[in-house]
């Protein structure tokens, strides 16, 4: 995190500046809630899904910073995991209400992010970045996840894909105006469009086992995150010079397993079906089996390759 130290005269606590990704996401019609179902059995469900939304931002990588009411507040260092986070938050709710987990039955959230200058006094959030991601919200949908043209200018161009032209929005207080970014998340998917099938054929996983030099190692609810890299601090080490300290990140999130590449020389997914991706600080989401080299090529580096096998919910 880029951080300063400064204060004001105010007899405040001293602030803390850094680049961030504020996102807010709210649940849509909780006045109805009350008025429909009572206090008791409103707040429930509330409550319920604020719990859900904060362990989908733990996941992704983000801190909650507060609930206000029927919203909560949370920020990323990288927006890219601010809008993974946004877009799994949607079908997450939509899952929950479909399995009876709130007592009011199904519920409808909004979200909305931007990147850009904070500051946090006293473990609140403000600045710019929060300024304009509560006006994004404040424009949102139920079932939408909107953000800035100028936040989808620091996402990988491999998930940008999935973004679509919303509005042009005024600037309260601000002045000007931006253009506003609607993530398509009931089609998104991290993979590459080329390489990997279409998300209605896509199948769900109860786990993944990835084995390397004689070991194996699963991911899966239970055990969402794996990190790979070449010191041995990580779960995986893998001990060559074309591997990075810190190479990748392996997550388990809703039947699907990303894996996020960190490092400097990329890493390369080599399905059994003979496709290949390569990963240069982007996301995929890994199907079937095959092999992933962390650094250069099996051929280069034949000791960085580990071998992964994706195990359907159906068996």
């Amino acid at each position: 995190m880029l951080s300063t130290m400064t204060s004001d005269n105010s007899g405040t606590r001293p602030s803390r500046s850094a680049l961030l990704a504020v996102l807010y996401a709210d649940i849509a019609g909780s006045t109805r809630l009350y008025d429909k179902h009572g206090d008791a059995v409103a707040q429930k469900a509330i409550t319920d899904c604020l719990k859900l939304l904060s362990q989908v931002v733990e996941d992704s990588g983000g801190r909650v910073v507060k609930s206000i009411g029927d919203e909560i507040q949370c920020v990323f260092e990288d927006p890219a995991e601010a809008m993974i986070a946004g877009t799994d938050m949607q079908p997450a709710i939509q899952q929950a209400g479909e399995d009876g987990r709130f007592a009011t039955g199904p519920l409808r959230i909004k979200v909305g992010f931007h990147f850009g200058p904070t500051f946090e006094v006293d473990g609140e959030i403000h600045g710019e970045a929060a300024v304009i991601a509560q006006d994004i919200i404040q424009l949102a949908k139920p079932d939408q996840v909107l953000t800035s043209a100028s936040t989808l200018d620091t996402i990988p161009n491999a998930l940008r894909g999935y973004a679509r032209h919303f509005d042009r929005m005024h600037l309260k207080g601000h002045g000007g105006t931006i253009d506003v970014y609607e993530l398509i998340w009931d089609d998104i998917s991290v993979t590459q469009e080329a390489n990997f099938k279409p998300k209605a054929e896509r199948a769900r996983y109860s786990q993944v086992i990835l084995s390397y030099n004689g070991q194996s190692f699963e991911v899966s609810e239970a055990r969402p995150t794996l990190t790979i890299g070449r010191v041995k601090d990580n779960d995986i080490a893998i001990l060559t010079d074309l591997t990075s300290r810190m190479h990748a990140e392996v997550h388990f999130r809703h039947g699907r397993c990303y894996i996020t590449d960190v490092s400097v020389n990329g890493t390369l997914i080599i399905q059994d079906d003979g496709r290949t991706t390569p990963l240069r600080r982007e996301h995929l989401a890994l199907e079937g089996s095959g092999r992933i080299c962390f650094g250069g090529t099996p051929d280069e580096n034949p000791k960085s390759v580990l071998t992964y096998e994706c195990i359907s919910e159906s068996n």
